[in-house]
């Protein structure tokens, strides 16, 4: 049996194996990076439908309670009963007096404004004519007349429009009973 003698020099690559290889991995390399886009890409969806999902949920949690305790609602512009500036224009003001263990009343106003460039549904509130607090419930809002209140009897429903996708538009409703009026109002 012979055996082959190695030559030196003979290790390794030479530059057209290795300049093939480098080409063949940019080729495998660009189709995976597409193929990360096409799945990745939907994940902006995703994070409007939540975006809507958590002004609706913000809604959600502030306007039944408030309509339960309110035994006032009033759908019409005016002033707001708080110490301190409110923005926007009045969707729905709602009040009440809570008798026990002292006399205290409520007031809150759902308003829209337009602030850093979009249309938001706010909700400013205060006890006993005080500091006015404010949250944004709604983001990204249509336009400044999207939200709708519908006053049904002792029923309230509130229906928001946002804009994004402007082709079709997210619009969700939230709906609550208000107490009946106390002979005080």
């Amino acid at each position: 049996m012979r055996q082959q003698q190695r030559v030196k020099g003979d290790d390794g690559f030479s530059l057209p194996e290795v300049l093939i290889t480098v080409v063949m991995l940019g080729v495998i390399m660009t189709s995976i990076a597409g193929a990360l886009l096409v799945v990745i890409g939907p994940d902006q969806q995703a994070a409007d439908r939540l975006v809507a999902s958590h002004d609706g949920q913000l809604l959600a949690v502030h306007l039944p309670p408030d309509l339960q305790s309110a035994t006032q609602a009033d759908t019409t512009p005016g002033p707001f009963a708080c110490t301190g500036a409110v923005a926007g224009t009045n969707v729905l003001r709602l009040g009440w007096t809570q008798p026990e263990p002292g006399s205290t009343t409520y007031a809150v106003s759902y308003r829209i404004a337009q602030e850093a460039g979009e249309w938001r549904l706010i909700r400013f509130s205060c006890v006993n004519g005080g500091a006015v607090s404010r949250l944004v419930v709604a983001h990204e809002l249509a336009n400044g007349s999207a939200a709708a209140v519908d006053v049904s009897g002792s029923i309230i429903s509130f229906t928001v429009t946002e804009r994004t996708p402007v082709t079709n538009p997210r619009v969700f409703t939230v709906s609550g009973s208000r107490r009946a009026p106390t002979s005080g109002g």
